[in-house]
């Protein structure tokens, strides 16, 4: 992502720099005037030497045109391979046409739309939300426990971390290692060997729709490792934003269908990956002995699931034996419908890191929030402080400033009651509704610990382990790590934490391994 942002920060500044770099080769700014560059006008530079400002201008175009994909360069009309290409022969699922990823997102902006419409009307929703997130920095200060013990009444508490994470460290350096953002003098080849594996295959695909992966395999473990990289650039994010929730029909030899509900730009990177290795993993890694392992991160991590579902309709010896495949997706997107995500519990195990917000983004979620912000806002009104006229938008400022040590709007059962009723009012089985796939292992940091927020690595208390409809799932956590929760750092430091203090409570020697 970082090398994206860079891209887009610079283009619109090559003009003036290659204007700076070739005025100082003609003469044109001094040496000794560097220093006062900021104040050089690219205008009457044109003006000036307009043959220059010719030449620059079409090296600011070739730089700018190297700067788009390859696969976006064919929807430019005149320019691109998509000349006189009719709109109704388009492939309706190729995410690198400009009007399939239009329609899509349209039809998830539709979707969206009649969801979130239903209910009272929220007339300045960017207020109330301001108001929403007064009231979690309250309960936060002033409810801690209560959040905490939403977390504990959301699953089964793991008493040995290890029992679930054990080795899990170095599996998320294997779902990190896909993304291909290592340090300088360190390589994805280098790195497996280390580690035993040796790298069969590494496809750095960067298109929408598709999934850069590698391959690699111990012959020690005798195990081949599927690693599929997460949200990395504009085509990752392409894909995950086309997240309509599809039909989509499993079948296998027998004949035998299982309808999923799942995320769309997530189900066609699957089936492409699933159609690109298909033959390899049935006549190669199963013949000579291996398991597979797949894993990712974030969009990899779901990716890998739906992957590993579709290998498992084709290929029997998957289906008849789960210790044949499995699945260790970290901080996976909501992408099954709660039915197909309870049937794969058995080869996935999906791992979440405390207020993480990507397991949180769905359809229903939004659903949920809209319903208690509809709560927030007639609580507004009821207090008189809701911002329609000066005098009460004065009431409100006054309320904001008293920050999170002031008086709470909603009180504890209140925030309580309200949220269960908006829960209730969420249909679980709504086909628009995705869910977190396989068996959960959550971990999280206690509200209730002195300095939570304030250390400079993020940590773990507790890890529980639930299904893709636990409580604190359905919740969008408004927190200050909800971002970096869900990064590989933040990952890394919540696993290993909880491996030191299982190392601290039950010593290695005479704990059986978990996993």
């Amino acid at each position: 992502m970082t090398g994206l942002l860079n891209n887009v920060k610079t283009a619109p500044f090559a003009l003036s720099i290659a204007t700076f770099l070739l005025g100082l080769r003609l003469g044109v700014i001094k040496s000794s005037t560097v220093t006062q560059v900021a104040t050089v006008s690219v205008r009457s530079t044109a003006r000036q030497y307009p043959v220059v400002a010719t030449i620059l201008l079409l090296v600011a175009g070739r730089d700018t045109w190297s700067l788009i994909p390859n696969w976006a360069k064919k929807n430019i009309p005149l320019i691109g391979r998509r000349v006189g290409v009719e709109p109704e022969t388009e492939d309706p699922d190729d995410l690198t046409s400009f009007p399939a990823i239009s329609m899509k997102l349209r039809n998830l902006f539709q979707r969206g739309k009649e969801k979130l419409s239903s209910g009272q009307q929220i007339e300045k929703p960017g207020l109330v939300f301001l108001a929403l997130i007064q009231i979690m920095s309250q309960v936060k200060q002033q409810l801690a426990f209560g959040r905490d013990q939403t977390y504990e009444e959301s699953g089964k508490e793991i008493q040995n971390p290890r029992d679930v994470l054990d080795g899990m460290d170095e599996f998320l350096d294997f779902a990190d290692w896909a993304y291909g953002e290592l340090p300088e003098g360190e390589s994805l080849k280098g790195n497996l060997q280390a580690k035993g594996y040796s790298l069969l295959r590494h496809e750095k695909t960067a298109m929408p729709g598709h999934a850069a992966h590698y391959v690699a395999v111990s012959t020690e473990r005798r195990e081949a490792l599927i690693g599929i990289k997460g949200t990395s650039g504009l085509e990752d994010i392409l894909t995950d934003c086309c997240g309509n929730a599809v039909r989509y029909n499993i079948s296998n030899a027998e004949g035998d269908k299982q309808e999923i509900i799942c995320h769309e730009g997530v189900l066609l990177s699957s089936r492409r990956l699933a159609d690109d290795l298909l033959t390899f993993v049935e006549s190669v890694l199963l013949p000579s002995g291996y398991k597979i392992t797949v894993t990712g991160h974030s969009l990899g991590a779901g990716v890998a699931v739906i992957f590993s579902m579709i290998l498992r309709s084709r290929i029997e010896e998957l289906r008849m034996n789960d210790k044949k495949l499995k699945v260790l997706a970290f901080a996976s997107p909501p992408i099954l419908d709660y039915e197909s995500s309870k049937k794969c519990e058995s080869f996935v195990t999906t791992f979440i890191n405390n207020s993480d917000i990507i397991p949180r983004c769905s359809l229903s979620n939004l659903v949920l929030l809209m319903g208690f912000m509809q709560t927030v806002n007639q609580r507004l009104d009821e207090e008189g402080i809701s911002p329609k006229d000066m005098k009460s938008m004065a009431a409100f400022a006054k309320w904001l400033v008293r920050g999170k040590h002031g008086e709470m709007l909603l009180k504890g059962t209140d925030i309580r009651d309200n949220l269960n009723r908006a829960l209730d009012n969420v249909d679980i089985d709504d086909a628009d509704h995705l869910y977190v796939p396989g068996r959960v292992v959550h971990m999280f940091d206690e509200w209730t610990k002195e300095g939570y927020g304030k250390e400079n690595v993020p940590t773990a208390e507790k890890v529980y382990v639930s299904d893709g409809i636990a409580k604190v799932l359905r919740l969008i956590e408004i927190d200050d790590r909800m971002m970096s929760d869900h990064m590989p750092p933040g990952y890394r430091a919540s696993i290993r934490s909880l491996l030191n203090k299982a190392d601290r409570l039950y010593p290695k020697n005479v704990t059986e391994r978990g996993m």
